[in-house]
């Protein structure tokens, strides 16, 4: 008789525990991210590194205008900066839901800087200015920073540097004068200016000295430990037998 009753108890019991566990509900998920890089900007993927635990499905919505479902570590590109609002959403098996919400700056690049390290110093043997407008033999450079998109009203001229007789030399760039790297087609120009000081900048008192197409935001980059920072490297100019004759390096600042 004892033994029946002790049997009926443990087996109450074991259907207790076993209705316990099936109604226990999962861990609610601790949910956070981080970007990589840690400064977004225009026209770069993003990495959106997922830090959440306790999760079986993620919902990540940038700003209202994508959503992206079941994805752990979403990469995205911006095209434009400014602010996004970022929600990732985390769900466990059983449909409980957790949130959190960061506001991501998405920054461009604006040239601070540029340092030419080679150009031609003669124009293939013969001084570019015999006659120019002083007595010197040397280029009296003028240097053109555009987009090739003529929509783009964006340039940095600087100039006349006189008798340039070093192949190497930076240049800081004005306040003023910075302007936005963007995410297209670039030119760095160098020009010979033959006129008298004070003309304006014509076919005819210019000549061609190098130049080189870029991409300001797709060209190779190293940046500081901040990311807020960089140089875009070695832009090269190459003449028709593929030598070097245009070596520049752009200096950044991300806002």
């Amino acid at each position: 008789m004892k033994k029946v009753l002790l049997f009926g108890i443990w087996a109450s019991l074991l259907l207790v525990f076993a209705c316990s566990d099936d109604e226990t509900p999962f861990p609610l998920p601790t949910v956070n991210f981080m970007t990589d890089p840690a400064v977004p900007e225009v026209g770069v993927p993003i990495m959106f590194e997922n830090l959440t635990t306790n999760a079986a499905r993620y919902e990540w919505d940038f700003g209202g205008t994508l959503i992206v479902d079941d994805q752990i570590s979403p990469t995205v590109t911006f095209e434009t900066p400014g602010d996004v609002v970022v929600t990732l959403r985390a769900f466990t098996d059983d449909g409980q839901v957790d949130s959190t919400t960061q506001t991501i700056n998405i920054q461009q690049r604006v040239i601070t800087q540029y340092f030419i390290n080679s150009f031609p110093l003669d124009n293939g043997g013969t001084p570019w200015d015999p006659a120019g407008p002083d007595s010197a033999l040397f280029a009296d450079l003028v240097i053109v920073i555009s987009p090739n998109d003529q929509n783009n009203q964006d340039a940095i001229l600087d100039g006349v540097f006189l008798d340039v007789e070093e192949d190497q030399f930076g240049i800081n760039v004005a306040p003023e004068d910075q302007i936005v790297l963007t995410d297209e087609e670039w030119s760095i120009v160098l020009f010979d200016f033959d006129g008298e000081l004070g003309d304006p900048l014509s076919d005819e008192n210019t000549e061609l000295v190098a130049g080189a197409t870029f991409n300001p935001v797709q060209q190779a980059t190293v940046k500081n430990d901040a990311e807020n920072a960089g140089i875009i490297t070695t832009i090269l100019g190459l003449d028709g037998e593929g030598r070097v004759i245009l070596d520049v390096d752009i200096v950044f600042e991300l806002r």
